[in-house]
């Protein structure tokens, strides 16, 4: 028996179930606008009629396999009760694996209250079931204003969020209409709230218990790596209904993938364009970290001399920094342009565009990005 068939049999024989990857992805686009991560519980509760608490994906014509944590990344729950039969109102977080923090939730409103909750049950990231007990309110009766929510999270080290939570959206009503979509999605990184461009605001005004509000934030590339992030929704404000009209909502779930941190086979790519370069270069940038240090390190950007390269620079420095991280790209022609050489790339623009990214990695102290330079460099 094969290596890889020896790995098959030892999983199974433990209870596990292994599906290819391609079954998986299949699946997913019957459901393009749910999450990843959902749409596998899904798929295990649906298709499979199994818990997803023991579950292997498998690159079957790879031959290789991953465990489910690589899939799920990081995430946050919010059952907004304090167990998983019911119990008490709270908003708490419920489960938290995101690395640097507790994330924290508030809400807003002035009938902002709590209310039971009757749809079906929710499976957890870590596989727990929970029962449909309490769910954050905005109860319409005697109106109500200024009503949002938020998280703030801290993100230094993630990226690729997404996000889900359940509502009940029962005759609300605002001007004379029903209210049918938040009134915006926002976020803000310390500079003042915007706009998610793409957000979608509908909120289908519905009786029913398990309508699904989901949001992709992979592509946002603004709100990874930073210390402070804070979603936002708002709603409009509730006008006074004859009759008992509330906007509930549940199981909130987030969730990322963590920044790996910054090694010697990082790849970093950044193209730039000029006139005698106009469909781009793109600068090789070698790189070289220390090993045995476990806090964030200090870089050393090393720029070759005329006719030099990346990696001959980190040879040149490697001893003199040892306690550094090297970064060391490559110029066009293996110059930089500066006064008469053939390269008429903007370099300098480049450099800029490479200390943004090496900041967002771990493992680099943020405060200490030092440029170092030999002749042309």
């Amino acid at each position: 028996m094969s290596k890889s068939l020896k790995v098959f049999h030892f999983f199974l024989s433990k209870g596990y179930i292994i599906c290819d990857y391609f079954v998986i992805n299949l699946f997913a686009q019957k459901m393009p606008n749910i999450p990843t991560p959902y749409v596998i519980r899904r798929f295990m509760e649906k298709v499979m009629n199994r818990s997803p608490g023991k579950f292997l994906l498998a690159c079957l014509s790879m031959g290789s396999i991953a465990p489910s944590s690589s899939l799920f990344g990081v995430h946050a729950y919010w059952s907004f009760q304090t167990d998983q039969a019911g119990g008490t109102y709270s908003n708490n977080i419920t489960i938290n694996t995101f690395p640097d923090s507790v994330p924290t939730f508030t809400a807003t409103g002035s009938s902002l209250t709590n209310l039971n909750n009757y749809g079906s049950t929710f499976t957890a990231p870590d596989s727990t079931v929970w029962q449909p007990g309490k769910a954050i309110a905005w109860n319409g009766k005697n109106g109500s204003n200024g009503n949002s929510f938020q998280v703030e999270i801290n993100a230094t080290r993630l990226k690729d969020f997404s996000i889900r939570f359940k509502f009940r959206n029962n005759s609300t009503m605002s001007s004379g209409s029903l209210i049918q979509a938040f009134s915006s999605v926002e976020y803000n990184i310390g500079n003042g709230f915007s706009s998610v461009p793409y957000a979608a605001l509908n909120l289908p005004n519905n009786t029913g218990w398990n309508n699904v509000w989901t949001m992709d934030l992979s592509s946002l590339s603004e709100i990874e790596a930073t210390e402070s992030l804070v979603l936002k929704w708002s709603l409009p404000d509730f006008e006074s209904t004859a009759e008992n009209t509330q906007l509930r909502i549940d199981d909130l779930e987030i969730t990322a993938s963590v920044i790996p941190p910054l090694s010697n086979s990082t790849v970093i790519s950044i193209t730039k364009t000029s006139n005698a370069q106009p469909n781009g270069y793109t600068y090789p940038v070698a790189i070289e970290v220390p090993t045995g240090i476990s806090t964030p390190m200090p870089v050393a950007i090393v720029l070759h001399g005329r006719r030099g390269t990346g990696q001959g620079s980190i040879n040149q420095f490697r001893n003199t920094l040892d306690n550094h991280i090297l970064v060391a790209p490559s110029g066009y022609l293996k110059c930089w342009n500066i006064t008469e050489e053939p390269s008429d790339l903007p370099d300098i623009e480049f450099l800029g565009e490479l200390i943004t990214q090496i900041k967002t990695y771990p493992n680099v102290d943020a405060t200490k990005i030092r440029i170092v330079g030999t002749s042309n460099g």
